[in-house]
């Protein structure tokens, strides 16, 4: 199982610009983190419309984040602008 995060978080960091990579790397941790965390709470809540809008939420919410990241290619500490 370790080897196949550490493929997915080495995916990940390839594809986002940050010149730091352990900006990156923590960037890639954060978004894996949330897609999983996101996906397990889903399946866990007994109720199909709040699992469908975990999902949603989840979604919309890593990709405005990466969106954000790409578009501004620095720190996540300054995406709040």
């Amino acid at each position: 199982m370790a080897q196949r995060v550490k493929s997915s978080l080495s995916f990940s960091e390839s594809r986002l610009p940050e010149k730091d990579s352990v900006s990156r790397r923590s960037q890639a941790i954060l978004i894996l983190s949330a897609a999983i965390g996101g996906i397990n709470l889903a399946r866990v809540v007994n109720d199909e419309e709040l699992s469908q809008e975990i999902l949603a939420t989840v979604r919309q919410q890593l990709l405005s984040f990466t969106q954000k990241v790409i578009r501004h290619g620095r720190s996540t500490s300054n995406l709040s602008e």
